[in-house]
């Protein structure tokens, strides 16, 4: 968050963002592409649930053990199961295995909450 960068290329490989919302793949210094950001939606995501970020601590190494091992509390149950799967898939910890955009918006949580009548337009 507060970090963009235009991508010239399919993967990326420069180490950059806030500490809480890196995905795996750039903490540990992998080439890495958009579905990233799909880690940092889920971070966000969680943090709007929770009120606290998923991957929490008090410097780099422990942020970093964290979200390597990709382990966090679970949302609490006042929430939909279907919010607590959506976190999850944003937080696949291989990447080629997380979904794109695309495959989020298809989501049941998201499909069900969509009136067709207010669709973007550009």
């Amino acid at each position: 968050m507060n970090v963009s960068r235009v991508m010239n290329t399919s993967l990326m490989k420069t180490m950059t963002g806030t500490p809480y919302y890196i995905a795996p793949e750039i903490w540990k210094g992998e080439d890495y592409d958009f579905k990233s950001d799909i880690w940092a939606l889920g971070v966000v995501l969680y943090e709007l649930a929770c009120l606290k970020f998923p991957f929490n601590g008090n410097s780099f190494p422990v942020v970093y053990n964290k979200v390597i091992k990709g382990k966090y509390d679970k949302i609490p149950k006042g929430y939909s199961k279907d919010l607590s799967k959506l976190i999850k898939k944003c937080f696949t910890m291989k990447m080629s295995k997380r979904p794109s955009a695309t495959e989020l918006i298809s989501h049941k949580l998201l499909i069900s909450n969509v009136d067709d009548s207010e669709h973007c337009t550009t």
